[in-house]
Order: structure tokens, then sequence, then C-alpha cells
């Protein structure tokens, strides 16, 4: 093969390559979709309520985090956080799927700011580890710090010395768990008072049949 085979033969190759990774790139972001809105309520310290131009609602859960429940330590504080963050202001989703629930699970971004990345730095969420290869690398290490940072600053539910987990609380409180009930006895300085009342509801609960609601 001559010099000049050779280098077309390289050339082509590397186009071939770039081709293959744009599609991979453009095959990542096919199935994500985005919503402009309003914040009509928040439900707890990841979830909301999204209000679009066409006055439709759709439900939110935020990606990469997992806040308290609301019955646990710091679980109204992290819902007062993130009603902070996002009170009366524009707020951009990006969708990557719907959950069991029927709810969008979302980056949420408001003036440029990732709310989810937010609250673990406020240490009012978990990293939410069990999905995080539903995140790209970048956001992956940008939680993984901010949650590292929080912890050693023993910010927010940091400052228990073993926070529980939410998903282990719901367990712990369900009737078929063999260790029982857990009351969580810890409150937040941060009351729903603050907020409309209607901001405030049961998240994660066990029901009266043992069933444990949406999360």
């Amino acid at each position: 093969m001559t010099a000049s085979l050779k280098r077309h033969k390289g050339h082509a190759i590397r186009w071939i390559t770039v081709f293959c990774l744009a599609g991979l790139v453009a095959s990542s972001h096919a199935g994500t979709r985005q919503i402009e809105g309003r914040i009509a309520g928040v439900t707890d310290g990841d979830t909301i309520t999204l209000l679009d131009a066409d006055s439709r609602q759709h439900k939110v859960r935020l990606d990469g985090i997992d806040a308290p429940e609301l019955g646990q330590p710091f679980g109204r504080a992290s819902k007062q956080h993130l009603a902070e963050l996002l009170a009366s202001r524009e707020a951009v989703a990006e969708c990557s799927k719907t959950d069991r629930y029927g709810r969008k699970v979302c980056r949420v971004m408001v003036g440029g700011t990732d709310t989810g990345l937010e609250q673990i730095r406020a240490g009012m969420a978990w990293y939410f580890r069990r999905y995080a290869d539903e995140l790209p690398p970048d956001r992956r290490q940008h939680y993984a710090d901010g949650e590292a940072q929080a912890k050693d600053a023993r910010r927010g539910l940091w400052a228990d010395a073993e926070p529980v987990p939410p998903r282990d609380w719901r367990l712990s409180r369900s009737p078929l768990s063999s260790a029982g009930p857990q009351q969580a006895t810890r409150s937040s300085n941060l009351q729903p008072g603050l907020l409309p009342n209607h901001w405030f509801g049961a998240r994660g609960q066990v029901s009266g049949t043992g069933a444990i609601k949406p999360p």
C-alpha cells in the first residue's frame, strides 16, 4: 500500500470515528424532553410540580438526588430549602424518563443553577448513587464532590452521625419489617408555616395495608 493510500485510509477512519461519536451523543439526548415553566408547588426535598406555558401541571422528581422523607430528621428543612431555591422563579426541567409513579424524572435548572446539586451541597439530600449510571460523568463527579463536602462540613442531614437513607427509613416503618417502626425524633428549624400549607404533603408514607406510597 502506498503512503498516499495509507494517509487517505487514516483520514477515513478518523472521520468515521467522529461521525460515530456524534451519533452516540445525539442518541443520548434524543430521549430528553425539556419543559419550561414556573413552580406550582413543592412536595418535598426532591419532588415539585411545574406549570408549563399551556397551564399543564407536571409532577417532577429531581434526578440524581434522594431527599429525606418529611417525617425524617431534616425532611421539612430539605423541602423548605428547595422551595427557597425555586420560589416564584421560572425553571427548566430536562427530563430523561417517567418513573413508575407517573412522575417525570428531570434535572431542574433555575437561572443556570442545578437545584439538585444545591440540595446535595446544602446537606439536604443524598447523591442517589442507585441511579448514578443514568447521569453523565461530569454530573456524577459534581454530585459526589458536593456530597463529600457537605458531609465533611456536617451540613444538614450530615449533622447526624449516621443519617438513615429514605428507602431504609420507609422499609423500617413498614408493618412487614421485623425491625418495627422507627420514630423521627429531631424537629427541623424550618417549619411548614413559612410556606403555603398546601405545599406540605405526605411523601413516602406507609398506608394502612402496609404498601409504601411513592417516595
